[in-house]
């Protein structure tokens, strides 16, 4: 199936927002399945299981220099230089514009301290291209000129109130820059930058910070590849039915979620020829995928659901509470109750499946502290292949 769309069903699993949708006086939803995890899930030998983890997680002069690398890219990769003044075909160039139509400047048409790569004729540091014809007429022109560049909207332009509109964008041409390498960076480079490079002035500092972001990251990175080789590692090993109808009501219940977010509950479009003219795609070929992607997250939630209840792990109040914290801060809400209907009907049906979730996490962390990890450097990995 298209990627796109693959990705976008990932979301939608990802929220697991069932929030009144599908719902049948007759059949319920998914909620309302009554079973016992036991009689549906035979567990491996989960203590000690092994698992093989993939990845560079050092943190070394190599690591924090292309970290330093990327964190410069990402905000301020590029910096004035003094002894170029006219532009050139391979310029960067650091400018405002302001794009008009019949003399009046229109909505998203004007920018301040963009890096334009003339060469690509594209954003320098976000790589979105331009219009053609957005950044040529600037070659030839000097540093603190403003510049008039006339362009065509293409006629199958996506937003149409623009398809095939004469604009004229007027340019005030800032610097041309150089890009800035992580290894030559000065005090003054960084002090001109301290904002995004949270509050370092000197080299010294933007360093510190940097070592300390990196190894953060590091850890995060083995921790959390270190959860997922456990929980792909439980799921080849453990043994699992579905309860029935389970699989079927979420099926439903995604497919109206879907509808709802992507195609609109009123709108006359049908999911056939939304899928169609979206992704080229079927009902059939997005059902199968929708099924794949439900009877994987299933298996996952029934075989810790069922280590949850071996191992009789209980809900912690005070932990729960920043649990949910962190999901409404992860899902924009405001309330608990809201926080809770995304999961369920009503927010005492949320409560009760984000309680069964928050203990199932639990058991992930209790079977992955008792894994026998092995790490291997992914270098190595590429190697050996």
């Amino acid at each position: 199936m298209n990627r796109k769309l693959c990705l976008v069903l990932a979301g939608i699993m990802t929220m697991s927002t069932l929030a009144g949708c599908g719902i049948s006086k007759k059949t319920g939803t998914s909620l309302d399945i009554k079973y016992n995890v036991d009689d549906y899930v035979t567990l491996c030998k989960y203590e000690g299981i092994k698992v093989t983890v993939k990845g560079n997680y050092e943190t070394n002069d190599a690591a924090v220099q292309s970290y330093l690398q990327q964190t410069i890219d990402s905000v301020a990769p590029y910096v004035k230089d003094d002894s170029k003044t006219t532009v050139a075909a391979d310029s960067i160039v650091n400018a405002d514009y302001v794009g008009k139509i019949d003399g009046k400047a229109f909505d998203g048409g004007s920018a301040s301290g963009v890096n334009i790569n003339v060469a690509t004729n594209s954003d320098a540091i976000k790589g979105t291209g331009y219009i053609q014809g957005f950044s040529a007429g600037l070659v030839g022109h000097n540093v603190g000129e403003s510049v008039d560049c006339p362009v065509t909207f293409p006629t199958d332009y996506g937003n149409k109130e623009m398809a095939g509109k004469q604009v004229v964008f007027t340019f005030k041409i800032n610097f041309i820059g150089n890009k800035v390498d992580a290894a030559s960076i000065t005090d003054e480079y960084v002090a001109a930058n301290t904002n995004s490079f949270g509050g370092a002035t000197t080299k010294a500092e933007l360093l510190t910070k940097v070592k300390e972001a990196q190894a953060s990251y590091a850890k995060s990175n083995k921790e959390q590849d270190t959860r997922n080789a456990v929980i792909e590692q439980m799921k080849k090993k453990c043994k699992v039915k579905f309860p029935k109808d389970l699989v079927n009501r979420r099926m439903k219940e995604y497919e109206d979620r879907y509808v709802e977010t992507y195609v609109g509950k009123k709108s006359k479009t049908t999911l056939k020829s939304y899928l169609k003219k979206t992704y080229n795609t079927t009902v059939a070929a997005f059902e199968k995928d929708v099924k794949k992607n439900i009877e994987d997250n299933l298996k996952t939630e029934l075989i810790f659901e069922a280590v949850a209840k071996k191992e009789n792990i209980k809900l912690d109040e005070k932990d729960f509470k920043s649990y949910v914290k962190n999901l409404m801060t992860q899902n924009n809400v405001q309330k608990e109750d809201a926080l809770y209907k995304l999961f369920a009907p009503n927010a005492a049906g949320g409560k009760q499946y984000l309680e069964k979730m928050y203990k199932a996490n639990k058991s992930v962390d209790y079977v992955v502290k008792k894994a026998k990890v092995t790490i291997k450097p992914a270098e190595a990995t590429k190697t050996a292949q």
